[in-house]
Formats: C-alpha cells, structure tokens, sequence
C-alpha cells in the first residue's frame, strides 16, 4: 500500500510538473529581408506581427497592439524584392496612408 502511495505521489509530481510548462512564445524574425525597411515606417518593438500568409510568392503581415487593433500590413512580393507597407485606419480596414512599392535593397519607401 506504501509503495502505490508513492507512486501514485511522484507521478503526481512529475505530471503537474510537465503540465504547467508555458507555451513557448515564437520570436518575431527580424532576419526578414523586409524587416530593415519596415522598423524605419513604424515601431516593431511595441506591435505584435502576425504572418497571414508566406509562400513562394509573397509575405502578408499584419502589425497590431496589444489591445488586438489592426494597425500596418505588409506586402512583400519574394520575386521582384518589392514592399508595399499600407497603414490601416480607424476600423482596421480603411487605407489612410499608402506607400508605393519599393524595391528591398532601396533604404525609404515614397508616400
């Protein structure tokens, strides 16, 4: 009877131990070819980047705070190394600021 007690106990131990693990948090990649032109337009330190879509063709990301409100989307288009960066109104959907497509290698985007 001790011995089941004990057992029972240390598996306890060690499941409650596995269980509460944090799930871990994926860094944003700033390795992005895109990235050195993006931190210049808008601050990537205080939004969070949500990749909605990575192929072979091209990169959508959206910017948001904390609070969830949509704030910048990126276009990166892998083939011609041109980046479109639209700044999100109000809603989270109304274009207010627009830039044209650069060139990655090129170090500012023209409104």
């Amino acid at each position: 009877m001790k011995k089941l007690l004990i057992i029972t106990s240390i598996l306890t131990i060690i499941l409650t131990a596995c269980g509460s693990q944090q799930p871990e948090v994926q860094k944003e990649n700033n390795e992005l070819p895109e990235h050195h032109i993006l931190n210049q337009y808008i601050d990537l330190t205080t939004l969070e980047q949500i990749t909605v879509k990575d192929n072979s063709e091209k990169r959508v990301l959206i910017f948001e705070t904390e609070a969830g409100k949509k704030v910048y989307k990126s276009v990166y288009i892998k083939e011609k190394s041109r980046l479109k960066l639209i700044h999100l109104g109000e809603e989270g959907g109304n274009v207010e600021r627009n830039y044209k497509w650069e060139k990655v290698s090129s170090r500012k985007l023209h409104p």
